[in-house]
């Protein structure tokens, strides 16, 4: 299925779509014509989110929402010291989703950097509340970084968050669903 909708972005047959992987594992697309589309896929739960752009970097990520054993001692390990007084000061009935729009965004942010797990996650901030819209607060190098970054969050099921992160501030989001058959 990625073949097939990368195939379409540099009019390729799927089947000759080539990858290579990053330094920190993050694949991207290889051969003529394709060095400007940058793309990250994610899965959770039999789901996938593909976020494809040219000339930007990009990062995505989606979640199934679950019990989360000892929630408060994993958000106080990757979580910025903001990030934890934000989680906290939510309505009980709303933290759940607090930290699953927070993940969610968090992940996306670094894998659009490419740099993987190396960068921790409590190292910069994202907006948790999930009744408003979500914005890097603060990058790795601060606000002016934050700056530069589109974040877009949504509860895309009942049971799901997604989040993408896009180095560029005027972005469209487009939502559609592919079934394999």
């Amino acid at each position: 299925m990625l073949r097939r909708v990368l195939a379409r972005y540099v009019a390729m047959v799927p089947r000759d779509i080539r990858f290579t992987v990053g330094v920190a594992g993050k694949p991207s697309l290889a051969g003529p014509g394709t060095a400007d589309l940058s793309f990250n896929l994610s899965h959770s739960g039999g789901h996938a989110l593909l976020g494809v752009v040219r000339s930007v970097r990009i990062g995505v990520d989606i979640e199934v929402v679950r019990a989360v054993a000892d929630r408060d001692a994993v958000a106080a390990s990757n979580f910025a010291d903001g990030e934890q007084r934000e989680l906290h000061a939510l309505p009980p009935q709303l933290q759940t989703d607090g930290f699953f729009a927070g993940w969610t965004r968090k992940e996306a942010y670094v894998k659009a950097l490419g740099a993987g797990l190396s960068i921790g996650l409590s190292d910069f901030e994202v907006s948790l509340d999930p009744r408003m819209q979500a914005t890097l607060r603060t990058g790795l190098d601060g606000e002016s970084e934050a700056a530069r970054w589109a974040l877009w969050s949504a509860k895309v099921q009942p049971d799901m968050w997604a989040a993408a992160a896009i180095e560029y501030k005027s972005v469209q989001v487009h939502r559609f669903s592919l079934q394999s058959t």
